[in-house]
């Protein structure tokens, strides 16, 4: 739901699932990740990731577990593609 995702984000929930990255626990790490990866699909959210610092954060984490590091890479290309969007139609 779109609007739930929203919501996480102006709310303020990037930034304790950016610090979830930091933790040790492999799983943790993984879960936060992910709903990162899902939070990253709703446009709205993206000025919030770069406000806050999320993409450095997610560029510069120390992943343990693989499926993480894919799923990083995953939400890096997905904001990307999202802030390249929004800038090529901004300019038209």
């Amino acid at each position: 739901d779109t609007h739930n995702q929203a919501g996480i984000a102006h709310t303020g929930g990037l930034m304790p699932l950016l610090k979830l990255l930091d933790s040790k626990n492999g799983s943790l790490q993984h879960n936060a990740a992910f709903a990162l990866y899902g939070l990253a699909e709703n446009e709205d959210n993206v000025p919030d990731f770069i406000r806050v610092g999320g993409i450095k954060r997610l560029q510069d984490g120390e992943f343990i577990i693989q499926a993480t590091k894919d799923c990083v890479a995953k939400t890096l290309k997905r904001l990307e593609e999202k802030i390249h969007g929004r800038v090529s139609t901004m300019s038209h």
